[in-house]
């Protein structure tokens, strides 16, 4: 008998539906970001600032979306993320926003590992609603493949404990709101993936180990 991941009912149908989702919306994006640099290189009308802004908007929302499906999506066994592209995805998701997210492991990860990883960032990223920096590292770096660590660092955490709390119970808090999805769902990831969380959470800085 081989010692599967658990798995909530339902949990793989939900996330197959996030991929789709992501991967729908990805290519249109990409093509109106393609045609405004085209425009852009012809002198037309899309050269103008309007245009500028357009594409930093379609940008940023292909850098989300790509994350979202990485976050939310199916992480099929044996499934690895390109480093790169998580890099650049998290680049482009914080540019010219008040957040810096450090991915510091090395290599291409598990798909699976880094679905948990980018869901405990979200979650992280609701503490820092003044902005700061996250860190994402393994916790020996010459051995990527044992614990992981998040730090996040900023100006007066906004920690709201019951949230913090929930990430050890994967059941959903009744009050449960489409921004903080990201914390039942990383409960679950955690409870799938047999991980258990250590966190340490100050006014300041909170770290997390997984």
């Amino acid at each position: 008998m081989t010692d599967r991941p658990a798995t909530a009912p339902g949990a793989d149908l939900a996330a197959l539906v996030g991929s789709r989702i992501c991967h729908d919306l990805v290519n249109p994006l990409g093509a109106i970001g393609n045609g405004l640099e085209l425009l852009g290189l012809a002198g037309g009308a899309g050269a103008g600032r309007e245009a500028a802004l357009m594409a930093e908007s379609v940008a940023l929302a292909r850098a989300r979306l790509v994350l979202f499906r990485l976050a939310f999506g199916a992480a099929a066994e044996g499934q690895r993320t390109a480093r790169a592209e998580l890099v650049d995805a998290l680049a482009a998701a914080t540019r010219g926003s008040r957040l810096a997210i450090d991915w510091a492991v090395a290599g291409d990860p598990p798909r699976a590992r880094a679905k948990l990883a980018l869901l405990l960032v979200q979650c992280a990223e609701t503490a820092l609603p003044r902005g700061g920096r996250i860190r994402i590292a393994a916790a020996a770096p010459d051995r990527p493949e044992g614990r992981w660590t998040l730090h996040a660092e900023g100006p007066r955490l906004r920690i709201l404990a019951p949230r913090w709390e929930a990430l050890a119970e994967p059941a959903a808090p009744p009050d449960i709101t489409p921004a903080e999805v990201q914390v039942p769902l990383a409960a679950l990831e955690l409870r799938r993936q047999r991980r258990p969380l250590a966190a340490e959470l100050g006014p300041e800085r909170l770290a997390l180990a997984f």
